[in-house]
């Protein structure tokens, strides 16, 4: 026979029990809804709306009825016979459980911080759709499986865009989260003066205070800022505006849409492409692709507009037409043509760096290895610049035929201020000359401007010598280059005075092995690092993958804050859009839910007991 305190006490245990396992269904159903990146709220989500059988509760009491018809016993039980001011389904009730997986997540991804003992900063700036400013912030790290990863949260910028006010807006998440800035390892902004402004740019106000925060301009701002300044001639940019304003007509028009799609059935029935994509100013790659689609499809557009123009049927309206015919003889003539070719033919050698800088494994050796090969390539390509420039003016030539374009120069005169006229016998000659070399040169005088010198190619790299490839090409030399970014980082290394003899068992581990097998990027090698036998060096390339590339991830959690905080949303609070975002982004991370029902109870009493507060 049990006595009295023990009797009390098992009921006391089954009610806890049965209590988190109410608030379990509760807390999975926001993590299944935040991982998907869907609203919690919808139409309704007030208490006096919840019993409501002709309306609609809101999304999140939906999912919760839902999972009682699917079978769920436990929380059926609860919403039939549990106390009306406890069913924990409120918005209040949604923001604290956000807040605490949120917290959860955090809490999780610093302790992997602290274990790697190094990360860098990743920021960007960006308007919401409440029009205020935010900082998504991303931590690049080295897990203990020694995969490169990425952590984030979105910052609100209260105090303004200044260098300073981003500066203290950057360190001061970093220290609440319990992380040491004296393992910040780089940082990575874009170009802009308030971030990279070598005097009061947030770069330059964070590196005084931690010296080993080496600073990154984002390399795929750096190769958009490139490709641009590569097509400031007057001819491209007259092509990239046509291309543009031609491009955006159709994105608030279903009529032409339709009318494009019926000539393209027409005209080109092979075409995979039904769509003209905007040939976006910042995103490169999407300006790349938008001049690859408006090529293929270039005959069904002057077929469209030629249909618009003639307005046989009496359809369209006067602005329509009169646009029709604006937009017809700009791309109907053999000077945007031949451009549009030439174009599409020399920047399509940037696309595949453009998308691998977008990746989150990529590293520093394979960007400036690819963008080598990239120049190289494209030096080639100017030393056979006839060969090639007849291939694409032939192609030109071809479209031309098949649409009655004259192939003829552009008209000039006597003197020339606003385009290129370099002397000419023939068309081809004179494209060759005007628009060929030129673009072709300058794309390349930008990209070895840009990534041949600078931090990224003085202070960064000296590690790059110790990644086996080119061990092997330098046998001679990567020892101190590799010593130079060592004794940067000494304060990190945990046995400074073996290094010495690490890089001469180093060398002799990879001259045995076969060249075919050896690693040639960063990731690689950290995964064939013996940590116990090299213990300097881990720690060197642990350090190094950590070095930022790109702030690529900043811009995809750009993407996925437009997606939460969308118009219908914008009144949303700073933390529940962070502990979304986290959900979201970190979609595949195990939670522990009797650890997040924990944290949930001892936020403050709740009416449902939770836990046995002596023994919690």
């Amino acid at each position: 026979m049990l006595s009295i305190s023990e009797q009390l006490s098992d009921i006391h245990r089954n009610t806890v029990e049965l209590n988190r396992q109410k608030l379990q269904s509760i807390i999975k159903t926001v993590v299944l809804w935040g991982k998907q990146n869907k609203a919690l709220r919808g139409h309704r989500d007030d208490s006096s709306h919840l019993d409501e059988s002709s309306g609609n509760p809101g999304n999140f009491q939906a999912l919760l009825n839902f999972r009682v018809e699917a079978g769920d016993k436990v929380l059926a039980n609860h919403f039939a016979n549990g106390p009306r001011n406890a069913t924990y389904c409120s918005k209040t009730i949604q923001n604290e459980i956000i807040e605490v997986l949120g917290t959860y997540i955090q809490d999780k991804i610093v302790a992997e911080i602290n274990e790697a003992g190094a990360f860098s900063l990743l920021a960007d700036e960006l308007s919401d759709s409440s029009n205020k400013e935010q900082l998504p912030l991303v931590l690049r790290f080295a897990d203990k499986e020694r995969n490169v990863r990425e952590f984030f949260g979105f910052y609100e910028c209260e105090d303004g865009v200044t260098g300073q006010a981003i500066a203290t807006l950057i360190l001061k998440p970093v220290q609440e989260l319990g992380l040491s800035m004296d393992f910040d390892k780089g940082q990575c902004y874009d170009g802009a003066g308030n971030m990279s402004g070598p005097c009061n740019g947030a770069a330059a106000i964070v590196r005084r205070q931690y010296p080993k925060a080496i600073y990154t301009h984002c390399m795929a701002h750096c190769l958009n800022l490139s490709v641009v300044s590569a097509c400031k001639m007057q001819n491209v940019r007259n092509m990239f505006d046509t291309v543009g304003e031609v491009t955006r007509s159709f994105e608030y028009s279903p009529k032409k849409e339709a009318l494009l799609v019926q000539k393209l059935k027409d005209v080109c029935p092979e075409s995979r492409r039904h769509k003209l994509l905007d040939v976006c100013k910042t995103h490169w790659i999407q300006r790349i692709d938008g001049l690859e689609v408006f090529l293929e499809l270039y005959e069904a557009i002057v077929a469209m507009l030629e249909t618009i123009k003639a307005n046989a049927d009496r359809s369209w309206n006067a602005d329509s037409t009169k646009k029709a015919v604006s937009h017809y003889h700009a791309i109907v003539n053999f000077d945007f043509v031949v451009t549009l070719t030439v174009c599409q033919a020399v920047l399509a050698f940037t696309k595949g760096l453009t998308v691998k800088m977008q990746g989150t494994s990529s590293d520093i050796l394979g960007i400036f290895s690819d963008t080598k090969d990239v120049v190289k390539t494209l030096s080639s390509v100017c030393q056979k610049v006839e060969e090639n420039h007849a291939k694409w003016f032939q192609k030109a030539c071809q479209i031309a035929e098949k649409l009655d374009i004259t192939v003829q120069k552009p008209r000039t005169c006597q003197v020339q201020r606003n385009r290129a006229h370099n002397p000419a016998e023939t068309v081809e000659d004179h494209y060759r000359r005007n628009l060929t070399i030129p673009l072709v040169d300058h794309l390349i005088n930008e990209l070895e401007t840009r990534f041949g010198s600078g931090d990224q190619e003085t202070a960064v790299p000296g590690c790059l010598f110790a990644v086996p490839s080119m061990l092997l090409a330098s046998k001679e030399t990567w020892r101190t280059s590799f010593d130079r970014f060592s004794t940067f980082h000494e304060d990190s290394l945990l046995s400074p005075l073996s290094l010495d003899a690490e890089m001469t068992l180093w060398q002799r581990k990879w001259e045995r092995r076969d060249t075919s097998t050896v690693p040639a990027i960063v990731a690689a090698t950290l995964k064939e690092i013996d940590s116990g036998m090299y213990l300097n060096i881990t720690e060197c390339f642990k350090i190094f993958s950590t070095l930022p590339v790109t702030t690529c991830k900043c811009e995809r959690n750009v993407s996925a804050l437009r997606q939460l905080k969308t118009y219908l949303q914008s009144t949303m609070s700073q933390t529940r859009l962070t502990g979304l975002a986290l959900l979201h982004i970190h979609y595949n991370m195990d939670i522990d839910f009797d650890e997040i029902i924990r944290r949930f109870g001892r936020l403050h009493p709740r009416r449902m007991q939770l836990a046995n507060i002596l023994s919690d």
